[in-house]
């Protein structure tokens, strides 16, 4: 109980310091809001908090360790599109392409399950950037 009320403190605290776009302390922000988000992690080591904390590091460019988190997402949440998303994104800023087209495929197929327009726009942007014939059987 003590640890889901300590990591909901630093989720909370973490989304405002994200939430504020630019400035000149943003970098600052961003870094502590990443210092929150693992010890949300830590007390907490859930999807929804993994994820938050993938997105956050894709927003610093840390594509590694945004991996790590996307991979353990996967493992708690196999059917998110959104979690294939957060692959797609690691993936592909770590240089795996194939892979990425993989997760941006899969991302795809569970999204239109889920009915998520927004989400299935993203996932045929990134496809259509790849373009060929495979892309072509996902397109409605």
């Amino acid at each position: 109980m003590v640890a889901t009320m300590m990591a909901n403190e630093c989720l909370s605290e973490a989304e405002a310091l994200v939430a504020e776009v630019g400035g000149a302390d943003e970098e600052e922000r961003l870094t502590r809001a990443l210092e929150l988000y693992c010890d949300a992690v830590e007390h907490t080591p859930t999807a929804a908090v993994l994820s938050k904390r993938c997105a956050l590091l894709l927003r610093l460019r840390a594509g590694e360790e945004a991996m790590a988190d996307a991979l353990r997402v996967m493992e708690l949440a196999p059917s998110s599109a959104s979690t294939f998303e957060l692959s797609a994104r690691a993936l592909q800023m770590c240089g795996y392409r194939a892979r990425a087209r993989q997760s941006w495929e899969a991302c795809l197929q569970l999204a239109r399950e889920g009915r998520d327009e927004q989400l299935i726009a993203v996932a045929e942007s990134a496809l259509i950037s790849w373009g060929g014939p495979r892309f072509q059987a996902f397109r409605r």
